[in-house]
C-alpha cells in the first residue's frame, strides 16, 4: 500500500485479501458513504466467514470504531475502501497496525457498515 499509494490518481481505493468475495454491490454501496459523509477515511463492513472444511458460514460482526478499541488491540480490516488522500498522507505501519489506525483517526472518520458485504473463505 505504502509503495503504490503516493501514484494513485483516483479518489477511492478498495484494498482487499486474496480469500475474499464481495458481495453484490459492495463497493457501491461502501463508496456511497463516501458521497454522503466527505470526512470519511474509511469504509467497512462485517463479512461472513465460509469454512471449507464444514461447508459452514459465520457472521463476523467488526465492532463501530472507537479509539478504545484500537488502545486494546482490536484490529480495524484492511479489508476497506479508503480515501486515497488518507493513505497518501499516511504510512501503513504493519509492525504496529495500531499506530497506523490511531494516526488515520486523527484526520478522518471511519465508518462501519452494519452488514455482511463479504465473505471470506477459511479451511479451520
Amino acid at each position: 500500500i505504502n509503495l503504490v499509494s503516493g501514484n494513485l490518481d483516483t479518489d477511492l481505493v478498495y484494498v482487499v485479501n486474496s480469500n475474499t468475495l464481495p458481495y453484490k454491490n459492495k463497493l457501491e454501496k461502501l463508496a456511497d458513504l463516501f458521497n454522503r459523509y466527505p470526512n470519511v477515511g474509511m469504509a467497512y463492513a462485517d463479512f461472513d466467514i465460509f469454512n471449507l472444511k464444514n461447508n459452514s458460514t459465520i457472521r463476523a460482526f467488526i465492532p463501530s470504531y472507537d479509539i478504545r478499541y484500537i488502545f486494546n488491540g482490536v484490529q480495524y480490516p484492511y479489508e476497506a475502501l479508503f480515501k486515497t488522500e488518507m493513505l497518501k498522507l499516511s504510512k501503513f505501519n504493519l509492525q504496529s497496525p495500531k499506530d497506523t489506525f490511531v494516526h488515520f483517526a486523527q484526520r478522518y472518520v471511519f465508518l462501519h457498515s452494519p452488514e455482511a458485504l463479504y465473505m471470506t473463505r477459511t479451511n479451520q
